[in-house]
């Protein structure tokens, strides 16, 4: 089986990108490293020690190849995790994707290495999302396609990733006329105005992010994602650190994956749809139940009519 290379991406926070570097397989995979640059003393400390961390485990390494970008300026998180991401595709053709913050479980790689493969050419599948905010789903399957591409711990093609545009108008557009024909008609009423806001927030910098852009492009393919019934990453980078994940107490988000999960890669299969799923997303990942209602109001000053 190949071994997909990993693209890792940090910043300030040398603890968490130690954690997560232990956590990666030394098994013959090409890994690139890209660390952005400091914003101010504090921070010129701190990436230092991530450099430093990174030094230390390309050292150690005993059969991955290491390859090291670090930045000599702060690029901000969207240009940061964007460009590190293109810049590994560079050099591959599929890639599992991690920040700093990210915890996955050994069998993620597992999935990811296996699932790449047999997916490669179903261009209606963009990404594998290693999270999930659905656990212990009963049903028979390990897998169910979703509408949405979560980044705490994923993996892509880079025929996909080529995409990856920030055109907002045409994403708008296209996102719009999706709405309208009753594409996204299985998710909560109020899907369509929380995510044009958050489009907005991007577009206007109100929210320095690169996420939103690539799930907008996804969906402007008609495209989805595979998740794993059972969550294969978590995040444990919630503190005040965090660029947008300072604060939060739901266990839906926070809770880390089972390590004990015995999953074989063969077990990737995805013989039933199940719609009703993307509604459990919109509830427990974006909490679209309690979306206030102003927030639509902000979005008709801006002339943006559903």
């Amino acid at each position: 089986m190949n071994k997909t290379p990993i693209c890792v991406i940090g910043f300030n926070r040398p603890d968490l990108l130690s954690n997560l570097l232990s956590c990666l397989p030394d098994d013959g995979r090409n890994v690139y490293i890209s660390i952005d640059g400091s914003r101010n003393l504090q921070d010129s400390i701190l990436v230092e020690q991530s450099i430093e961390v990174v030094l230390k485990y390309s050292a150690g390494c005993v059969a991955n190849y290491v390859t090291t970008r670090f930045s000599s300026h702060n690029q901000g998180c969207k240009k940061a995790v964007a460009g590190a991401i293109s810049w590994a595709f560079m050099n591959e053709e599929r890639l599992i994707i991690l920040e700093d913050d990210i915890n996955p479980c050994r069998n993620f790689f597992l999935y990811c290495d296996t699932a790449l493969e047999k997916y490669r050419l179903n261009l209606n599948i963009w990404q594998l999302n290693g999270w999930t905010p659905l656990n212990n789903l009963s049903i028979q399957q390990n897998f169910y396609l979703t509408d949405y591409s979560h980044i705490w711990g994923w993996a892509t093609w880079k025929n996909r990733w080529q995409f990856w545009n920030e055109d907002y108008f045409d994403l708008r557009a296209s996102f719009l006329h999706l709405s309208k024909s009753g594409y996204f008609s299985h998710h909560h009423r109020n899907f369509a105005r929380y995510w044009i806001q958050q489009l907005n927030n991007v577009e206007r910098s109100v929210t320095d992010t690169w996420d939103v852009q690539w799930l907008f492009t996804m969906w402007s393919h008609q495209a989805r994602a595979i998740s794993p019934i059972h969550r294969l990453s978590g995040n444990i980078g919630f503190d005040y650190r965090a660029t947008h994940t300072q604060k939060e107490e739901r266990p839906a988000i926070t809770a880390q994956p089972n390590l004990k999960i015995n999953m074989s890669g063969n077990e990737i299969k995805l013989d039933k749809n199940f719609p009703e799923f993307d509604m459990q997303h919109d509830y427990l990942a974006y909490n679209m139940d309690k979306w206030s209602y102003w927030k639509g109001q902000v979005l008709s000053f801006l002339k943006i009519k559903f």
